[in-house]
Parts: C-alpha cells; structure tokens; sequence
C-alpha cells in the first residue's frame, strides 16, 4: 500500500530524525535557558545582600574609626558571578562587565582581610588569656605565702581583699573590648580602601536592572 511504503520510506525516516533532532535541541537550549536565568536571579541576590552588609560595614568601621574592627563581617559568602560569567558575554557592555567584575572583586579583598584580621584577632586574645591566667596563678602563690606567713587575722583578712582587687583588675581587662584592638595595617588600609571604592548602589543601577531582567525574562529556545 502507498501508505504503508511511506512510513518505510527513506523520506519518513528522514523526517523522523530531524523532528527528533529539532526537540532534542529545543530541550538543551531550554535548559541552558533556564539555567541561565537561575543564575542570574542568584547573582542579583549576592549583590543586594552583599550591598546591605557593605553598607552595615560603612557605619561600623568608616564611621568609627577607633573601634576595633568587628569580627566576621564577611560581605560575599558565595561567588556566582566568576564560575557562570561567561553565560553574560552578550548581554552586558563592555562597562558594566567591567562594574561586574570590579564589585566581586573588591567583595573578595574585602573577605580575604577580614580573614586576615579574624585569624590575627584570635591569635591575640589567646595570647592575652594566656598572659592574664599567669599574672592570677603568680597572684595567688603571692599571697598564698602572704597569708600563711601572717601574724594576725586582721592582716590575712587585708591580703585576701588586695589579692582579689588585684585579680578583679587583671580580669576586668580581659573583658575589656579595647584590650583586642589590634589590626594588622595593612589589611585595615585594604579593608578601608575596598569600603570607600565599592559601589554599593550597583542593583540600582544600568546593571542591577539588567540583571533583574535576565532573571525574569522568558527567552526564546534558540537564546542562550
């Protein structure tokens, strides 16, 4: 039957292939699609979360200048940007790539030196705990051998008053916030640096309204 030979025909075949062909490559580009929209919902978030914290960060350390560098006050947990970037070749001028790369960039200094402080920070208080734990056990023996060697009640009731007044003001340092101050330079100069250049307005911007677009646009297969 004329039918029937169609469906063995080479013709049918070829038809068959290319259909299957077409939705295999409408199905890749899909997900390359929507992959590419995930991605840049993500890295909208990264830069409005790491835009708060910057912000957070000015207050504290700009504005008080005096003040121990907090501990922790990391901006940029995570980099998205750096690992898909190559997926945004064609949707962002040369200047705005180049925003981009300058924010994630000093996201990063700045995490690397607060890093740097973290460490330099830990091992400093260790040290004074360290010291104060000695100076109270050189206290004690002190006046351990005080009281025992004095003659009266009176005398060994006034030793144990100065050796606690003593131990309190040793103490008292421990808890002190100004006891840590101690900020190698030049991670404060990088740290300063990064919070006086960075753009924290950059989800406001030509590139933040891009980027918002990206992750909401419904693209057509063939964009990738």
């Amino acid at each position: 039957m004329p039918q029937q030979d169609f469906f063995q025909s080479n013709l049918f075949i070829a038809i068959v292939t290319f259909v299957v062909g077409l939705v295999g490559l409408y199905l890749y580009y899909r997900r390359k699609r929507d992959e590419k929209r995930r991605i840049a919902k993500i890295v909208m978030l990264e830069i409005e979360n790491a835009q708060t914290e910057l912000k957070e960060a000015k207050k504290l350390i700009l504005s008080n200048p005096d003040e121990p560098l907090p501990e922790h006050l990391y901006v940029m947990p995570s980099d998205t940007w750096s690992k898909n970037k190559h997926l945004f070749i064609e949707n962002f001028k040369p200047t705005e790539w180049n925003a981009l790369n300058q924010f994630y960039a000093q996201c990063q200094l700045f995490d690397e030196a607060i890093g740097h402080n973290d460490a330099r920070f830990g091992e400093h208080e260790k040290e004074i705990r360290k010291n104060v734990h000695r100076a109270n056990y050189e206290f004690a023996v002190e006046y351990g051998e005080k009281i025992r060697l004095a003659s009266t009640d009176d005398e060994k009731e006034r030793l144990r008053k100065e050796f606690k007044e003593r131990r309190d003001a040793v103490i008292e340092m421990v808890v002190s916030p100004y006891v840590y101050i101690y900020t190698p330079l030049k991670q404060n100069e990088i740290i300063h640096t990064c919070l006086n250049n960075v753009d924290t307005d950059l989800s406001l911007n030509a590139v933040g309204q891009k980027l918002e677009k990206l992750s909401k646009t419904r693209f057509l297969f063939w964009y990738y």
